[in-house]
């Protein structure tokens, strides 16, 4: 199976795992359903389908693990997509919240040579303009991050990044810019009332009230840990990025 024939969807599920393990969490069928916004049944069948074509392996614990050919595919077109983000955000002055959903089309246009091209005429970026690392560049998370709607009452945190599933979210993304709920904004937890299923947080743009599946979207850091690791920015092809041997834990 060429780059080429790889289908959107199988290409949606590679960048999740990649995502996922990027964020130090264990890549499971529960997870990732929950990070796709689609049913278990699905991603069993559709990892059993990525089994087969030899792009994912799950060990006993059932944890997902991109192979060396699914990692490359998986960093490729993470990459092609965080960059297309930049581009369209920082040099056309594109809507932020409707970023996500452009560059979905136009990462396909980019090819190795204009992919890096792309990566030094933007100033070599190491994550996208929702805060999500580009694979390949040295960018990671920091330590401690996790997500809203598991803070606590009075914690002082700092946004690193929105969800990729999110980003499909128009309304949810304005409503994030509105509120200044971008990465690097602090903000502090003031109340979460479970029986009704909301958190109130003090943000940028004032108070602010949120829906835990909202709060579920938005990746913070404590306001006193270190913030996003910048490493010396470098280009390693999708290839050479993972190891050259059995499945690759990423």
């Amino acid at each position: 199976m060429s780059e080429a024939q790889i289908t959107p969807v199988t290409e949606e599920y590679l960048r999740a795992v990649l995502d996922l393990g990027i964020a130090g969490r264990p890549v499971i069928g529960r997870r990732l359903a929950d990070s796709l916004g689609v049913a278990p049944s699905t991603v069993t069948a559709t990892l059993q389908r990525m089994g087969k074509e030899a792009l994912v392996t799950l060990n006993e614990r059932k944890e997902v693990s991109l192979t060396k050919r699914g990692a490359a595919f998986a960093i490729a077109a993470a990459r092609r997509h965080h960059l297309s983000e930049r581009l369209l955000v920082d040099t056309m002055g594109f809507d932020w919240a409707r970023a996500h959903q452009e560059a979905e089309r136009w990462q396909h246009a980019l090819t190795e040579e204009t992919e890096r091209l792309l990566w030094e005429a933007l100033g070599r970026p190491t994550r996208c303009p929702h805060g999500n690392p580009i694979p390949g560049t040295g960018a990671c998370f920091s330590p401690g991050t996790r997500w809203l709607r598991e803070a606590r009452e009075g914690d002082e945190l700092i946004v690193e990044r929105i969800a990729e599933r999110a980003e499909a979210d128009t309304n949810l993304m304005r409503f994030f810019e509105r509120q200044g709920i971008l990465p690097e904004a602090s903000l502090i937890v003031d109340e979460i009332v479970l029986a009704n299923g909301t958190l109130s947080v003090t943000a940028p743009g004032g108070t602010v009230v949120l829906g835990l599946e909202a709060a579920a979207q938005v990746l913070m850091r404590p306001k006193e840990a270190h913030p996003l690791r910048q490493f010396p920015a470098h280009w390693q092809d999708s290839h050479a990025a993972v190891d050259t041997g059995a499945p690759v834990g990423v």
